[in-house]
């Protein structure tokens, strides 16, 4: 018992490192010089004129693609995530299909990529598909 209480009575005060159980308790805060993942708000827009698009987020823990959702002909899909995250656009709604892009979040917070037709003009942050 004794140990216990000494780990709770001497943990860190404001403004110095965390420890090993932080957010445990669920109603720490993190200190201020704690640097987590960035949030970010990403869109991605289809500009096929016909076909859909899928979205595939790599989960970090398994490596394995989750399907988060279909982006439809002329539509936008907007999503939020964190630095680092690792998106893929497939041509089907299957992880082991063709991965067609793989956009991989920068600090940025808010992000924007467009997917075109082949019979659509060229930009700077359009990706022909």
């Amino acid at each position: 018992k004794w140990s216990a209480n000494y780990w709770v009575w001497n943990k860190p005060r404001k403004g110095e490192e965390p420890m090993p159980d932080w957010g445990v308790d669920g109603d720490e805060i993190p200190p201020a010089n704690h640097q987590g993942p960035k949030s970010v708000h990403v869109v991605f827009e289809n500009k096929h004129p016909q076909k859909s698009l899928f979205l595939f987020w790599k989960s970090p823990e398994q490596q394995d693609d989750v399907f988060l959702g279909e982006i439809k002909a002329n539509t936008p899909q907007g999503m939020n995530t964190f630095e680092g995250h690792v998106w893929h656009i497939r041509g089907q709604n299957d992880p082991s299909s063709k991965v067609l892009s793989t956009k991989v979040m920068s600090a940025e917070p808010r992000q924007h990529y467009t997917f075109k037709g082949k019979s659509s003009s060229e930009r700077e942050d359009n990706e022909e598909l």
